[in-house]
C-alpha cells in the first residue's frame, strides 16, 4: 500500500490509521491507555518519566515498543517494591 492509498478520514482516525502503520501510538491513544491528562503527558516528557515519544510537526507519536517497555518496568519496579515492602 502507497502513502496515497491510506483512505481519507477524519483527522483523528487517519492520525491512528498512520501511527499504525508505523507501529505507534497517538498521545490519544496513550492518554486512555495511562488514564492521564494531557499535562501530565507533557510533564511526563518534559521530566523523562514516561516512555519514550516521537515528534512529528505538533504531534506526539509513542512508538508501542517503547510504550511496551515502559509499562513492563513499572511492573517490575511495582513487583520489587511490593516485595520489598512485604519483606519488612
Amino acid at each position: 500500500m502507497q502513502p496515497n492509498d491510506i483512505p481519507v478520514a477524519e483527522d483523528g482516525e487517519q492520525l491512528r490509521q498512520l501511527a499504525a502503520r508505523l507501529d505507534c501510538m497517538t498521545e490519544d491513544q496513550f492518554l486512555l491507555l495511562a488514564r492521564i491528562t494531557r499535562l501530565t503527558a507533557a510533564t511526563w516528557r518534559k521530566r523523562g518519566r514516561g516512555p519514550g515519544f516521537v515528534r512529528v510537526g505538533t504531534r506526539i507519536l509513542y512508538p508501542m515498543r517503547l510504550v511496551q517497555r515502559f509499562i513492563e518496568t513499572a511492573a517490575r519496579e511495582r513487583d520489587e517494591n511490593t516485595a520489598a515492602r512485604d519483606a519488612l
